[in-house]
């Protein structure tokens, strides 16, 4: 019989190799994305043996966000198919990664060896527990692009009670549930929020293996503990049946917040990634609430709610762009033009530089993800570890043609040494006009979008009068079907939501 099955002992404790592409992941990621948010670190403890459960919407890039961003050292437990990646398999064992074998992966291979190979990384991951360490899993068992988890496998149940077990009478491994919310999770410069959640309780009748508990029953303890991960990982990433209905929750989101403000008359500001989670987190709970009670008035709701948002959508403006007509005489227009263009003379040489000595290597991978990448949860991946293979040796390509270049057509030729600093030089004026290239994109974007948003408000006057109207009947009708909820989060005098 065939066999796939990984060699060697794994889930040693973390050393300098885990370190080191603990930072080199923190670095790539914040190149890739504009903006990470972590929230709830206080949740996970100093020390003691514990399990992270997270659902898995962005393939290898959650682990790594996860590695990178969560305050302990953390031992993973990803599928075996993998390790035969190129680079990746081979980050894998640097970093101390344990191979799960799926039956799905596994055709072809005899199942007694499979199961075997599954229970020794079974007990490498239950002794890192027991040892105290960090250990995470995605109990889905597969990464996929639906807005709510798969079903859960009982595998993390089981790594729970071989830690019990191994652990002996020591206090019982704590179970954290993850959140990872991505702006847009395959495109460069998005945003990503990861969250940290309490650690469950779990019933007393889930409490450890008692003596003469048959197979049959511990079977059935299996499957509702991981009923208890399922349910949790589903409240904890506010899952939806669709993305359509995620895109509707956003919107009420908005245009609560766009109301609120307009009625206290204050100005919020730019939402955070956490004020976002927060204020969707309170739309989902009285979404779920109305609609047990009251379906039809929640689907009539909603109709009108679909059609405010394909309005909002063909004039291509945000709830908060309504209320900017009014007071358009207090809304400087001309200075930010003038404070971006000067912005983007001063940054136009070095963004110019770093179109340059990038441009192709951006292009390649962009092209590589949207051919290799057959689902939108493996394209940042994708872009992400070419990114990392690849900037570097664009940098230092960079550096010998500008110390090439620079022996053969200066004359006299420079010493070694003012030779290499040029190259060094030009190496880092390459990684410094990729920031600027972000930075003029960013500014381009922003500066672009304030002259269309007036332009569509000049154009649009009567159907965004209509649209304030609709915006503040559907306000008054959402305030009273939610009546009697209790929502999570606070809401300040000025129209932010804090989370609790």
């Amino acid at each position: 019989m065939r066999s796939n099955v990984e060699q060697g002992a794994p889930a040693g404790a973390p050393g300098w190799t885990y370190d080191l592409f603990r930072k080199l992941f923190g670095r790539s990621l914040r190149v890739f994305f504009r903006q990470i948010e972590v929230e709830g670190a206080e949740h996970v403890p100093e020390s003691g043996g514990g399990i992270l459960i997270a659902w898995h919407p962005n393939a290898v890039v959650d682990g790594m966000l996860l590695a990178a961003e969560c305050p302990r050292p953390v031992t993973f437990g990803a599928r075996h198919g993998l390790f035969a990646v190129p680079l990746l398999g081979w980050i894998f064992r640097q970093t101390g990664t344990v191979p799960i074998y799926r039956t799905v992966d596994m055709q072809g291979t005899d199942e007694e060896i499979r199961r075997a190979a599954n229970l020794r990384s079974l007990d490498a991951l239950a002794r890192a527990v027991a040892e105290g360490r960090l250990v995470c899993l995605f109990p889905e068992g597969q990464s996929h692009d639906a807005p709510h988890p798969a079903p859960m496998k009982t595998g993390t149940a089981r790594l729970l009670e071989r830690a019990r077990e191994l652990g002996g009478d020591e206090e019982d491994p704590f179970v954290i549930p993850v959140a990872l919310d991505y702006g847009a999770k395959d495109r460069g410069r998005s945003t990503v929020l990861l969250r940290f959640h309490a650690p469950l309780v779990l019933p007393g009748e889930l409490s450890r293996r008692q003596p003469g508990e048959s197979e049959q029953a511990f079977y059935a303890r299996m499957r509702a503990i991981t009923d208890v991960f399922e349910r949790a990982i589903h409240d904890v990433v506010l899952a939806t049946d669709d993305w359509d209905s995620h895109r509707l929750m956003h919107r009420t989101r908005k245009l609560i917040r766009a109301e609120l403000a307009r009625r206290r008359a204050t100005d919020p500001g730019p939402a955070t990634l956490g004020e976002k989670r927060a204020g969707f987190a309170r739309v989902w709970t009285a979404y779920r609430a109305t609609v047990a009670r009251n379906p039809d008035g929640v689907e009539a709701l909603l109709e009108r709610l679909a059609e405010y948002d394909r309005a909002l959508r063909e004039i291509q403006l945000e709830d908060h762009d309504l209320d900017r007509d009014r007071a358009a005489a207090a809304e400087p227009f001309l200075p930010p033009v003038a404070r971006a263009g000067l912005s983007l003379a001063l940054l136009t040489p070095l963004a110019l530089f770093g179109y340059a000595t990038n441009g192709l290597t951006a292009l390649f991978l962009a092209v590589l993800a949207r051919v290799a990448g057959r689902q939108a949860k493996d394209r940042a991946t994708i872009k992400v570890l070419g990114g990392m293979l690849l900037l570097p040796l664009t940098w230092i390509a960079v550096g010998i043609l500008a110390g090439v270049a620079v022996s053969r057509w200066v004359t006299p030729p420079p010493g070694a040494a003012v030779t290499a600093g040029i190259g060094i030089a030009a190496a880092l004026s390459s990684i410094a006009g990729m920031s600027a290239g972000f930075a003029f994109n960013r500014i381009v974007s922003e500066t672009l979008r304030r002259v269309r948003v007036r332009a569509r408000r000049l154009r649009h006057r009567g159907l965004i009068e209509r649209l304030l109207g609709e915006r503040s009947a559907l306000f008054d009708d959402m305030l009273a079907a939610s009546e009697g909820i209790r929502l999570p989060g606070r809401v300040t005098a000025d129209g932010v939501v804090r989370p609790e």
